[in-house]
C-alpha cells in the first residue's frame, strides 16, 4: 500500500468521524451522573477562571459522602480544556462531546502513525480501521465524560514511552518529556497513575534495560510528580486539600456504592470486559501476538509487541488495586486491535493461495461485528456505562 501516509490517516479519522457523529443528537445524556458534574465544573470554570478551583475543591470535600461518588474538581487539565471550548462555543452539553470526539480522532490518528512507524503503512491502516470501529471508543466519543480526553493521553504517553524504550539513546529531556504526558494524564484524571507503575513494570521485564534507561525512567517519574503537584499547588492553594481528596478517591473503591456493585470482580474482569465488547478483535489478538513473537524475535517490531504485552498484563495486575472499569483502560484497545490485524497478516503470508481472501474476509466480518455491537448495546439499547453486568444483560444471559 503505497499511498500518502496523511491520505490513510485521513480515510480512517473520517470512517472513525462519521460512525462517531452517527445520531450522536438522540444520545442519551445524564445530568444526575458524571457528566452533569463535569459540566458544573465546566461552566463555573468558564465563568469565573481558574480562580473558582479551591471552591469548587472546598464544595466537594464538605459534600465527601455524596460527590465521592463522582468526579472531583481535581481533574484540571480535562476541565481547563473543556472550560476554554464553552467559552468559545456555549455551554451545552454536546461541547463536551464534541472533545470527547475530537479526542478519539486524535487517537485515531496517532495510532496509525505509530503503528507505521514500527509495523509499514499495510498495518497501520487496518489497525486504524479496526480501531475506528471499536464499540468501547466509539461510545465513550459519544459522551460528555473525559474518557476520550484521557485515554488519549495514556495512549500518547505508552507509545512514547514504549520508543523510549526500543530506541535507547535519548536524552534526559526526552524522558522529561514522557514525565510531562504522564502528568497531562494525571492531571486529566487521578487513576492515570498508573501510568507510573506500568512504565517501571515495562523497564524491570525489559531484557533491553541498562541504567540510562533507568535514570531516564526516574526523571521521567520525578517531572510527573513535580508538575502534577505543583499544579494541584498554585490552583488550589492547599496541598493537603488536594491529599485529603485524594485520599477520598482511594477510599471510594471500598465506600462508593456503585463502584461496589459495579466495579469488583477477579483480575480478568477487564479481558471480559473486552471480551463481551468485541470478542472478534480480542480473541484474534491473543494469537496475532504469537504469530509476531515468532516472526519478528530480536528486531524492533518484536519488543515493540512485547511491551504492549507487558502493558496489557501488568494493567490486568494493577486493575485488582482499584476499580474495575473498562471506561479507564481505553488505551487496551489499541494491543487488541493491532493483534488482531498481526494474526490476519500472519494469515495472509502462511496460507498463500487462499490468504488475502481469507484474511480480507475475516477483516470484514470483524468491522461489521464491532459495528454491530456498537449499534445494539449504545444506539438502539443507550447503554451508558459498558461495566460487566450491563454488558452480559445485554447478550441476554441473565434473567430481565
Amino acid at each position: 500500500m503505497s499511498r500518502s501516509p496523511w491520505l490513510l490517516a485521513l480515510v480512517v479519522a473520517a470512517v472513525a468521524a462519521l460512525i462517531g457523529i452517527s445520531e450522536i443528537d438522540k444520545v442519551s445524556l445524564q445530568p444526575k451522573a458524571d457528566e452533569g458534574f463535569y459540566h458544573y465544573y465546566t461552566v463555573a470554570i468558564a465563568h469565573k477562571g481558574p480562580s473558582v478551583f479551591p471552591a469548587l475543591l472546598k464544595e466537594y470535600l464538605d459534600n465527601a459522602p455524596v460527590r465521592q461518588h463522582f468526579p472531583t474538581p481535581m481533574r484540571v487539565a480535562a476541565l481547563t480544556v473543556d472550560a476554554i471550548v464553552f467559552r468559545c462555543v456555549g455551554s451545552a452539553f454536546c461541547a463536551l462531546q464534541l472533545i470527547s470526539l475530537g479526542s478519539f480522532l486524535a487517537v485515531v490518528v496517532l495510532v496509525f502513525f505509530c503503528v507505521r512507524f514500527w509495523f509499514g503503512n499495510n498495518i497501520a491502516f487496518f489497525t486504524g480501521l479496526l480501531l475506528a470501529v471499536s464499540p468501547l471508543w466509539q461510545a465513550m466519543a459519544r459522551r460528555a465524560l473525559s474518557d476520550s480526553w484521557v485515554g488519549f493521553w495514556m495512549t500518547a504517553a505508552l507509545w512514547a514511552l514504549i520508543a523510549l524504550l526500543v530506541r535507547k539513546n535519548r536524552s534526559l529531556l526526552h524522558w522529561a518529556g514522557l514525565g510531562l504526558l504522564f502528568a497531562i494524564a494525571i492531571l486529566s484524571r487521578e487513576s492515570a497513575v498508573l501510568l507510573l507503575p506500568l512504565g517501571w513494570a515495562c523497564l524491570i521485564f525489559s531484557p533491553e534495560r541498562d541504567r540510562k534507561i533507568f535514570s531516564g525512567m526516574a526523571v521521567a517519574t520525578a517531572v510527573a510528580l513535580a508538575v502534577t503537584f505543583g499544579i494541584w499547588r498554585i490552583l488550589f492553594h492547599d496541598l493537603t486539600a488536594v491529599v485529603h481528596a485524594l485520599n477520598l478517591t482511594v477510599q471510594s473503591v471500598a465506600t462508593n456504592s456503585y463502584a461496589q456493585q459495579y466495579g469488583q470482580g477477579p483480575w480478568f474482569r477487564p479481558l471480559l470486559d473486552a471480551l463481551l465488547l468485541s470478542p472478534g478483535p480480542v480473541l484474534l489478538a491473543l494469537t496475532g501476538f504469537g504469530f509476531y513473537f515468532h516472526d519478528t524475535a530480536g528486531t524492533d517490531a518484536g519488543r515493540v509487541i512485547r511491551l504492549w504485552v507487558i502493558v496489557w498484563i501488568g494493567t490486568l495486575v494493577l486493575s485488582c488495586f482499584g476499580t474495575r472499569n473498562i471506561r479507564y483502560l481505553l488505551f487496551l484497545e489499541i494491543p487488541y486491535r493491532l493483534g488482531a490485524v498481526l494474526f490476519l497478516s500472519g494469515l495472509r503470508t502462511r496460507w498463500r493461495r487462499w490468504g488475502a481472501w481469507a484474511a480480507g474476509v475475516c477483516f470484514a466480518v470483524l468491522v461489521l461485528g464491532d459495528l454491530w455491537l456498537f449499534y445494539r448495546f449504545f444506539v438502539v439499547n443507550g447503554l451508558y456505562d459498558p461495566v460487566t453486568a450491563f454488558l452480559i444483560y445485554q447478550y441476554r444471559m441473565l434473567p430481565p
